[in-house]
């Protein structure tokens, strides 16, 4: 769909964006049937028994991270939930095929390394008020430990063996 090369753009570009150059890829995904190979319509993808789990364990009150990280409000966010199940289960869009676009970031190893040692810094710098600025850290702090103790229980040593094509 669109492609984005920052490995390309002149150094006052890649200035302002605090000399991060990554490439970008924009792709259309259109899920299928396994057994028949037709497009998904939104009607089947109402009707799939997996999708109606994922929604499920994404609506359930239990779920709050949302709201425990500060990003929306108890209220909004079961409302927001329900508008778009609305949506999507809607006679509107039911025969409509369901086709998503996806961001695909492609970095180099050591810009990425570097990415990751000034996040924190970047974090500070896009926080429009004090209370996303806590919330964005609380909510770092929480993966990282996720993150150790999967690298812990899988046995790497690799700080960020997850998230790198080698």
């Amino acid at each position: 769909v669109k492609f984005k090369n920052g490995m390309a753009i002149s150094d006052k570009e890649a200035e302002e964006a605090m000399h991060l150059r990554l490439m970008l890829v924009y792709v259309k995904f259109t899920p299928k049937d396994p057994v028949t190979g037709a497009q998904w319509t939104f009607g089947d993808l109402c009707r799939n028994p997996e999708v109606q789990k994922a929604w499920a364990e994404y609506a359930h009150p239990d779920n709050a991270s949302p709201v425990e990280e500060g990003v929306v409000g108890c209220g909004p966010w079961h409302r927001q939930i329900n508008r778009a199940l609305e949506w999507l289960h809607s006679p509107e869009i039911k025969h409509r095929t369901v086709t998503v676009v996806c961001e695909v970031q492609i970095i180099l190893q050591s810009y990425r390394e570097m990415r990751i040692g000034m996040h924190e810094m970047y974090k500070a710098l896009r926080a429009d008020n004090a209370i996303r600025l806590h919330t964005d850290f609380v909510k770092n702090q929480k993966q990282a430990q996720a993150a150790k103790a999967l690298n812990h229980d899988c046995g790497a040593s690799d700080p960020h063996p997850f998230g790198t094509f080698k």
